[in-house]
């Protein structure tokens, strides 16, 4: 039984679903400071930083969804669980961001190699590929895609 003095650490799970809830509802500065509490528990949890990711995406923060993405995921194992889909995240903010050449770069480098062993991330690869060419990226720009 914990005493006052002992409260029991939140469970990361507990916190990345909070997180979630608060993006959904665009309650972006509560979110912000559920996916930090996150970060302090543990910088190198994979759904901290698919939360951290999904914030800046709505928030429209891409920026900085890119900056911490890359941070996030040089310092990780990319190709771990979860860290497909984050580096597909991070792949389609650069995307946005006209930064075709890095985004083309992490897709090739994580996702294609990924891809036959990760069914579930078939979706987001060819969104991804669709972003690509209808930004002018793909193949009219004489690129040949992953």
């Amino acid at each position: 039984m914990a005493t006052e003095c002992e409260m029991p650490a939140p469970d990361i799970e507990v916190l990345v679903n909070e997180a979630f809830s608060l993006i959904r509802g665009r309650r972006f500065g509560e979110a912000r400071d559920t996916v930090e509490r996150i970060e302090e528990l543990d910088r190198a949890d994979p759904f901290g930083a698919h939360a951290r990711i999904h914030l800046h995406i709505d928030e429209g923060t891409f920026e900085e969804g890119v900056e911490r993405g890359i941070a996030y995921l040089t310092a990780s194992d990319p190709f771990d669980g979860i860290n497909v889909h984050n580096t597909m995240h991070l792949a389609s903010l650069l995307m946005e961001l006209g930064r075709a050449t890095a985004s083309i770069e992490w897709q090739e480098r994580v996702m294609v190699p990924s891809a036959p062993g990760q069914p579930m991330s078939y979706p987001g690869a060819v969104n991804l590929l669709w972003q690509t060419e209808v930004f002018g990226y793909g193949r009219r720009s004489g690129r040949v895609l992953p």
